[in-house]
């Protein structure tokens, strides 16, 4: 739970943040709560966050909805199946490059953690686990339910926007880009307990995208 007088400090310390970070390439590392009791101060959090990003990158339409439901999706993912209390959040823009990198992290149990924890015997290793879940299948209701976020997502960055999808957990990771699509595992001892997602998105939206056609 948070202090009482969160809100209003949160909101002068964020404003501070916003006018500091306006004219930097940067978005620093910012710690989200995860927690379920938290919600409404998680949804505050996020959407300043993509406000400060408007700002920064001057970023509106389309893309700008894009990229909210990027970000929410995958704190969802994390408020959902991480069984942690927080996620981290932070932004690099290249803008001679003309793409933005936005990465995601939280520590909890993991995309294999979350099967496991469910029962899923089928699902032993982490890049079984990774391709399950980008693949849409879901800890939510048993077998035959569906998982659209991380699906969803991926469509929507690579096929919509252009851009590149990276999936970390475990010892596995998963790319797709136009160029390439593939599930890697490390060695065990380059391993990450929880979970990373990092988007490459072009600076410039592709003519004609709407990010509804790629909602499931």
């Amino acid at each position: 739970m948070f202090p009482a007088g969160f809100n209003s400090t949160l909101k002068k310390s964020w404003a501070m943040e916003l006018d500091y970070y306006k004219t930097r390439s940067y978005l620093p590392i910012f710690s989200i709560p995860a927690c379920a009791e938290s919600a409404l101060h998680r949804d505050g959090l996020i959407t300043t966050f993509g406000k400060m990003l408007t700002t920064q990158l001057q970023i509106q339409g389309q893309l700008h909805s894009a990229i909210s439901y990027l970000i929410s999706e995958a704190f969802d993912n994390i408020v959902e199946h991480a069984n942690i209390d927080n996620g981290w959040i932070m932004v690099q823009n290249y803008k001679k490059k003309a793409f933005f990198d936005i990465c995601i992290v939280d520590s909890g149990i993991g995309i294999l953690g979350s099967f496991q924890r469910m029962n899923f015997t089928d699902i032993n290793t982490h890049a079984k686990a990774i391709q399950e879940a980008i693949n849409g299948r879901s800890t939510k209701a048993g077998e035959n339910a569906r998982g659209y976020g991380i699906r969803t997502s991926r469509y929507m960055l690579v096929k919509g926007l252009e851009g590149k999808y990276l999936l970390f957990s475990g010892n596995a990771f998963y790319i797709w880009t136009n160029e390439q699509e593939l599930i890697n595992s490390l060695d065990s001892d380059f391993q990450w307990d929880g979970t990373i997602v990092a988007l490459r998105i072009p600076n410039v939206t592709p003519r004609g995208f709407n990010y509804v056609k790629y909602i499931e």
